[in-house]
């Protein structure tokens, strides 16, 4: 009897475990068919045509996104003129971003600040990631970078289009590429001036694709969001309040 009852037991909680993973994976299906996927709904990753976006529920491992990286690969930016981080004016029909914080003080704290950069740990680690981890910083380097909003992963592929690296000065500005729901550049620097060390942000941007245009509002709290968040990781990185 009591043998019975423990397969029921056993065969009842499998029956229930299927049934949540079953609707879990159908609402998965249901919301890429409502985004327009064009792909099998059974296999990961998704479309890999070139203007198609890579979303999931969960963080998919680190292999999954390489061919969404390799993808990619030879596409052009998505938005023109490039290098406008590198201008002082604002750029005309993009949203114009900056930040310019003081992190530290000193030669040590400003070496730990450029490796912060190298290690891609500008990102904050709570809800960014960058695939691959290991991706050297060089113009022409492709990554992904995955941001979980509204409980989705959103794969958004950038490359690297230049590098800064003079003395007192560290750091590179990325470009969109097709695959990624809004246009822009975005650069990432760290200085050193008169002994302190300031770590700065400067960003054009503009929403590419439908849904990045019908949450504009949301997109910008979440551009504002990525900066505070960035900055503060970066002082954590250097031991400062």
């Amino acid at each position: 009897m009591f043998q019975r009852r423990s397969k029921r037991c056993l065969f009842l909680f499998f029956k229930g475990k299927c049934r949540r993973q079953f609707f879990a994976f159908h609402f998965e299906v249901t919301f890429k068919r409502w985004l327009g996927y064009q792909e099998p709904i059974f296999r990961f990753p998704v479309s890999l045509q070139k203007n198609s976006m890579h979303l999931s529920l969960r963080l998919p491992a680190k292999t999954a996104w390489q061919p969404h990286i390799s993808s990619q690969n030879h596409l052009p930016f998505s938005y023109e003129p490039l290098h406008t981080t590198q201008q002082n004016q604002a750029i005309p029909d993009f949203d114009n971003d900056f930040l310019r914080v003081k992190i530290g003080e000193g030669e040590t704290d400003f070496h730990q600040a450029c490796e912060a950069i190298r290690r891609w740990q500008m990102f904050p680690a709570a809800w960014t990631k960058i695939f691959p981890e290991n991706a050297p910083i060089e113009a022409g380097t492709t990554v992904a970078m995955c941001a979980r909003f509204l409980g989705i992963w959103w794969g958004l592929p950038c490359r690297i289009l230049y590098v800064v690296n003079e003395p007192g000065r560290f750091g590179f500005a990325y470009g969109t590429l097709p695959g990624h729901v809004e246009q822009g550049e975005e650069l990432f620097l760290v200085e050193l001036e008169n002994g302190e060390v300031f770590y700065q942000i400067k960003a054009i941007s503009r929403p590419r694709h439908w849904l990045a245009k019908l949450g504009y509002p949301l997109m910008r709290l979440l551009q504002s969001k990525f900066r505070r968040d960035s900055a503060k990781d970066m002082k954590i990185k250097l031991n400062r309040p």
